[in-house]
């Protein structure tokens, strides 16, 4: 069961690493398309409700110093499934 749940934070992580790319483009695009109006309001387009909670941890994460001791919600273990992923050579590994 922790296993599943691993493997579907990972899944969670990555797609949110990637949604959040989209709406920085599609941001972009928008200020490009209004440059007249002051400000512009943040784009979401990902209907996936663990999604933009998901962006906002990675946000954290991005300027998180604590490393293993931040107590804030999911850091220290997204951290170390992040580690894992990036480091893991094993053709077979039944997380990733």
């Amino acid at each position: 069961e922790r296993r599943k749940d691993l493997q579907n934070q990972l899944r969670l992580l990555l797609h949110a690493h990637k949604c959040q790319q989209n709406d920085q483009l599609l941001q972009q695009q928008l200020q490009q398309q209004q440059q007249q109006q002051q400000q512009h309001p943040p784009v979401n387009g990902c209907q996936l409700p663990q999604c933009a909670m998901m962006k906002q941890t990675l946000k954290h994460m991005m300027e998180c110093k604590d490393g293993k001791t931040c107590k804030a919600p999911k850091c220290a273990t997204l951290r170390q499934i992040i580690t894992h992923w990036k480091n893991c050579n094993r053709d077979e590994c039944m997380f990733c």
